[in-house]
């Protein structure tokens, strides 16, 4: 228990230094959070490191003109609360610091957000307007780090007062809430066949029933993993198995399982959490490499170094798989070309300003990623170049 204590103590420690080496004076506003962007219908709605929400029109940016165009349906949120506290770098009067990435449900016309200030909000996708907030009034839940996740109506949030909170996506109101189930959860819930899995730092992956919760306090974990060690990355549940990692090991867990069905090491911590397709597991690691695994076995199937740091979750581009490193780069691997040891090569490096530390995201062809120098940028895998780039300082 406590080895258990002090790693979960050294992970605090890592996350904040992580979160000093993107500070960077800008003024007044200190430079945080690692929110990455959502495409949806042409717009793609990102957090800015000011603590901002902004919706930027792609067609619009494409064409230069002036941002925000309300013309085209962009717009700035601020929330103009002090953010210096917990992680934060400094205080900032612009916005809260915002780590998740947003979530846009267009059926109800909304942008969901969670805050380090303990809060969630639901944005109007055309407006940017606030619809509510939860909790309401001054009461707060704890940071909110992780990305909130929409599944079967519900909104599911977790928190650092250790709790999963189940929300109503049309006004906010609570459906229901988890027994406290760690220290602090600053992971994204993830869903497999009924069940939501979170992670903890001290060293548990638990799994809550999805359905069939009907206005309940304090829901129990119906499973229950515990490992050595805490976990870091946000897991990810794929054909019957939950993976998730902490310090060097990528674990694979089945679900309903105890026991470890194997465990990967690395160089170093493996910090994004991993993407999987097709039986193999990619998984960027803090060592420079991206590594790919086979799923069942846990074997190494080929890796690659990326000559810097992994911290952004990769993404499938169609038959790519696009990787991040921090110093700048982008690296673009052919998924559907044969591949094996040491003879993987990117097909494509494709350099960008501004350190990368976000979640990337995809759509018909382009990257989209928001940059620690507060950029927001296009890239076109095809073209090999940014296409565009936006400074976030909206106003």
């Amino acid at each position: 228990m406590k080895h258990v204590k002090l790693l979960s103590f050294v992970v605090v420690v890592a996350l904040a230094s992580l979160v000093l080496v993107s500070c960077a004076p800008r003024g007044s506003t200190p430079t945080v959070g690692w929110s990455g962007p959502t495409f949806v219908n042409g717009m793609v709605y990102v957090g800015s490191t000011e603590g901002k929400i902004l919706a930027v029109n792609v067609s619009a940016r494409s064409k230069g003109l002036d941002f925000p165009s309300s013309a085209d349906g962009e717009w700035v949120y601020s929330n103009p609360v002090s953010s210096g506290s917990g992680m934060s770098c400094a205080q900032s009067t612009s916005g809260v610091t915002i780590y998740g990435t947003p979530v846009v449900v267009p059926d109800e016309n909304l942008v969901y957000i969670g805050a380090y200030n303990g809060k969630v909000y639901a944005l109007g996708m055309d407006t940017g307007v606030e619809r509510w907030e939860y909790p309401k009034g001054e009461g707060n839940i704890g940071a909110v780090v992780g990305s909130p996740v929409v599944s079967d109506g519900s909104l599911y949030v977790s928190s650092s007062d250790g709790r999963i909170y189940s929300l109503n996506l049309t006004y906010g109101d609570k459906k229901w809430q988890s027994v406290v189930l760690g220290d602090k959860l600053w992971s994204t819930p993830a869903f497999g066949n009924g069940v939501i899995y979170v992670s903890t730092f001290d060293g548990y992956i638990y799994g809550l029933p999805a359905t069939g919760i009907f206005s309940q306090e304090d829901v129990e974990a119906s499973w229950s993993y515990h490992a050595e060690s805490g976990f870091v990355s946000s897991p990810v549940v794929y054909s019957g198995t939950v993976f998730c990692s902490f310090g060097n090991n990528l674990y694979a867990v089945r679900e309903g399982s105890n026991s470890t069905a194997w465990n990967f090491s690395g160089g170093k911590w493996f910090w994004a959490s991993p993407l999987v397709r097709e039986g193999v597991v990619y998984a960027g690691c803090l060592d420079n490499y991206i590594y790919a695994v086979d799923s069942q076995t846990g074997a190494e199937i080929w890796s690659y170094d990326t000559g810097s740091r992994i911290v952004s979750t990769p993404v499938f581009a169609g038959d790519y798989l696009v990787v991040a490193s921090e110093d700048g780069n982008l690296f673009v691997f052919d998924l559907a070309s044969p591949s094996g040891g040491e003879s993987v090569q990117p097909v494509k490096v494709i350099p960008v300003t501004g350190d990368i530390q976000s979640p990337l995201c995809f759509h018909d062809g382009v990257i989209y990623l928001r940059s620690q120098d507060n950029y927001l940028q296009a890239v076109d895998i095809g073209e090999g170049r940014v296409v565009w780039k936006l400074p976030l300082t909206g106003k």
